[in-house]
C-alpha cells in the first residue's frame, strides 16, 4: 500500500508541473489569451452634436397614407386574403391532408398511410396549381384545385371533380 502511494505522489506532481507549464516563462503559451493590460484599445472619435440634430426630438414621422396601412414588407405575398392560413382535412382513418396558403403561395401535404407527398404551387384568384414530390409508392394524382369558403371551412374541388373539406388549423 505504501509503495503505491510513494509512486502516485511524484507522478501527480509531475503531471501538475507539465500541465501548468511551470509558470516560470514570461512568453506564455501560444494558446494562452493575452493579458487585458497588454491589449490596445482604439480611440473612438467624439461626435459633435450640431444645433439642428440636437437629440433628434424634432423629427416627425408621417402616418402611412392610403387604406393599406403601409407596406407589409412581405415581398410577393399578399397576406390577409380570405384563404390565407393553414387548413387541415382530418380523416377518421388517419389519412390527413394539410393545405397552407399565404398570398399566392400554396403548399399541400398529403399524409395518407405511409405516404407524405409534398406539393407546392401558386394561387390565382380561387384556383391553384401544384406540382408534387413523391414520398412513397403512389404520387398524389391532383394538380389543380378550386377553393370555396363556407363559413369556417374551406372546400377544395380538385381537377378530377372530387372535393375535400378543410378546417382552420390551430
Amino acid at each position: 500500500m505504501r509503495r503505491s502511494i510513494r509512486l502516485a505522489v511524484p507522478a501527480a506532481t509531475a503531471a501538475v508541473l507539465l500541465l501548468s507549464g511551470c509558470g516560470g516563462d514570461k512568453e506564455g503559451s501560444p494558446f494562452q489569451a493575452p493579458d487585458i493590460e497588454d491589449l490596445e484599445v482604439p480611440e473612438v472619435p467624439e461626435l459633435e452634436e450640431s444645433e439642428e440634430s440636437e437629440g433628434m426630438g424634432d423629427i416627425e414621422v408621417p402616418p402611412p397614407s392610403g387604406d393599406s396601412g403601409g407596406d407589409t414588407g412581405g415581398g410577393d405575398f399578399d397576406l390577409g386574403g380570405d384563404f390565407d392560413g393553414s387548413w387541415e382535412a382530418p380523416a377518421s382513418d388517419g389519412n390527413n391532408a394539410r393545405l397552407d396558403i399565404y398570398g399566392d403561395y400554396v403548399n399541400y401535404t398529403d399524409t395518407t398511410a405511409y405516404e407524405g407527398d409534398l406539393c407546392n404551387g401558386s394561387l390565382s384568384g380561387d384556383t391553384f396549381t401544384i406540382t408534387c414530390s413523391v414520398y412513397g409508392d403512389e404520387a398524389f394524382p391532383e394538380t389543380t384545385g378550386t377553393l370555396a369558403l363556407n363559413g369556417d371551412s374551406l372546400t377544395v374541388t380538385w381537377g378530377s371533380g372530387t372535393s375535400e373539406e378543410f378546417t382552420r388549423a390551430i
